[in-house]
């Protein structure tokens, strides 16, 4: 990259500082020469935490991506197993439920067909005291019958 001046024009603040040849030509020196090196360096390290920024904030994108989808399926896997779980218990207290009401049905057969069988007995029994009862009543009428016929006898 080589500045000149023409015959007549002034420095120009950029040139008033670099030395000049015999023509006009502004000599380049090495500083100019690392300095393009340090522009296109730094342009490249630009680009390239540029491009290190964009890889930084795609891969928090993918962890934050990956954490979020294994965070829901955690969640599904939990409430699958409350539903597994509570399904297992409504099933279990289910199966409790039946046992218990076949449990209370042998128990109310049992009262029941006990209640029919004392029924009947006490039936018997009432009968038999009915029974007895019309008997004594009987015994007892009899007797007083003879009794009284003793004391007052029949003509």
């Amino acid at each position: 990259m080589f500045y000149t001046k023409k015959q007549g024009e002034e420095y120009t603040k950029l040139n008033m500082m670099k030395p000049t040849t015999a023509n006009g030509h502004v000599m380049v020196s090495k500083e100019g020469k690392f300095s393009l090196t340090r522009v296109i360096v730094g342009a490249f390290l630009a680009i390239l935490f540029i491009f290190k920024d964009l890889a930084g904030v795609i891969l928090f994108g993918i962890v934050r991506l990956l954490t979020e989808s294994v965070r829901w399926l955690i969640k599904v896997i939990v409430r699958l197993a409350e539903e597994i779980t509570v399904t297992s218990i409504r099933v279990v207290l289910r199966g409790v439920e039946e046992f218990l009401n076949v449990v209370i049905g042998i128990i109310l057969q049992v009262v029941d067909n006990g209640s029919r069988v004392i029924i009947r007995r006490l039936r018997q029994i009432i009968g038999l005291l009915g029974y007895s009862v019309v008997v004594v009543v009987f015994a007892i009428a009899y007797f007083v019958h003879r009794i009284i016929s003793l004391f007052f006898p029949e003509r």
